[in-house]
């Protein structure tokens, strides 16, 4: 049993480099994303039309939530 021990936390670790992958690759597409929010955000602000109906997706999530 006290084999098995330390074999249980060598596929935690190769687990965690999985994660970390995934993580990096999240943030990636996080920080894509977030940039063209900015850039969606002042160019819809621009236009009349295309605030209202930022204006209304926000607001109809947050009383939903």
């Amino acid at each position: 049993r006290d084999r098995n021990e330390p074999r249980a936390p060598s596929k935690g670790k190769g687990k965690k480099h999985t994660s970390i992958g995934s993580s990096s690759d999240k943030r990636s597409s996080s920080s894509n994303l977030g940039y063209r929010d900015l850039s969606t955000s002042t160019q819809g602000f621009y236009p009349p039309k295309q605030p209202s109906y930022f204006h209304h997706s926000h607001v109809y999530p947050q009383p939903y939530g």
